[in-house]
């Protein structure tokens, strides 16, 4: 249910944008064929983290939570 949700190119694509606003050192890796951002909570800070979810919760009409959850299964933040 939640990859309708937050689709994970979409979700990818919104997470980079959001996490290149925030000055975060972006690596990219390739997961099931698509280039995805990855950023490394240590490297930019939890808070960063969760005001990146917070903006990306309010773009998907979803909770902060469940970004949470989905940016950790598609493997963005680690």
């Amino acid at each position: 249910m939640g990859a309708f949700l937050a689709p994970r190119r979409q979700l990818a694509r919104s997470f980079a944008r959001e996490a290149s606003a925030f000055g975060a050192a972006i690596r990219w890796n390739v997961i099931e064929e698509i280039p995805t951002p990855y950023i490394a909570a240590n490297d930019v800070g939890w808070s960063a983290i969760d005001a990146i979810a917070g903006a990306l919760a309010e773009e998907f009409g979803v909770t902060n939570a469940f970004i949470g959850a989905r940016l950790r299964k598609y493997g963005l933040v680690g």
